[in-house]
């Protein structure tokens, strides 16, 4: 068995989750909730969420796989906020995070699609995920001079990446090198000093309580159904997109607030 996507899952699981479980503690700043009550409303509605998200790709594998991509790249593409205030700037990085890996490893990218949908992966999807990885390469490399260097930098560091890398490590490269610490920095910048510690202590505790769920999931399914791998990419991608919605969605809302 080759354990390249249990190692990815162990460092996404422990080093790209934890800035998600931040939630309910900037939920807690921006006053969605103040005492157990509101807590409860609020982690049902998270949960809900991202259920039915879950429930969504496993009814409709092909709707949730795309409805996913979409999400992620409106998500990191927000990362391009300390580069650009430019929305355009902001899609394009996105679609070029989404589109870098299968427009230079398209095999390997598409075997891991072929999983996550449960069967051969459209043609028509990997076309229209190349094209938008190609013009928003195109787009970012065209509007360089308008921002900072380290811009530049970035983006070389991740073409490089998704270059010399398999399509599933150039995501964890990203998820956990970029993303997930930027994401911790900005959210504790903006925690008084009170609730530093709390989120400290909420993000180490759900960090744990998604581990173990994923691995009940995982204990569940009958190891003749699936091979391993499969599996393991599957809780994986299919998990992140439940947390990705109800995360997105407050985040957005936070930015907007603010």
């Amino acid at each position: 068995m080759d354990l390249g996507p249990l190692l990815a899952a162990i460092f996404i699981s422990l080093l790209g989750l934890p800035h998600g479980a931040l939630d309910p503690v900037v939920a807690y700043q921006q006053k969605v909730w103040r005492k157990l009550p509101g807590l409860s409303l609020f982690l049902g509605v998270y949960i809900l969420l991202a259920v039915g998200m879950i429930a969504l790709w496993w009814s409709v594998p092909l709707l949730g796989f795309i409805l996913f991509l979409s999400f992620s790249a409106l998500h990191f593409g927000r990362d391009y906020l300390r580069y650009s205030a430019n929305p355009l700037d902001h899609w394009a990085y996105g679609g070029l995070i989404i589109g870098l890996p299968i427009v230079l490893d398209q095999t390997e990218t598409v075997q891991i699609f072929d999983y996550l949908l449960f069967g051969p992966t459209p043609i028509a999807l990997v076309w229209t995920l190349q094209l938008a990885g190609i013009l928003s390469a195109l787009y970012l490399i065209i509007h360089l001079r308008k921002v900072r260097f380290a811009a530049t930098l970035e983006l070389t560091a991740l073409a490089a990446t998704a270059a010399y890398l398999d399509p599933l490590w150039y995501f964890v490269v990203f998820f956990c090198g970029f993303h997930s610490p930027r994401h911790l920095i900005t959210v504790y910048r903006t925690l008084n000093s009170e609730l530093r510690f709390v989120g400290f202590v909420v993000m180490l505790f759900l960090t744990i309580l998604t581990l173990l769920a994923a691995v009940a999931v995982a204990m569940q399914v009958e190891a003749s159904v699936l091979q391993l791998n499969s599996l393991v990419l599957q809780i994986l991608f299919i998990g992140l997109a439940g947390l990705t919605v109800p995360h997105m969605l407050l985040i957005e809302w936070t930015r907007e607030k603010s």
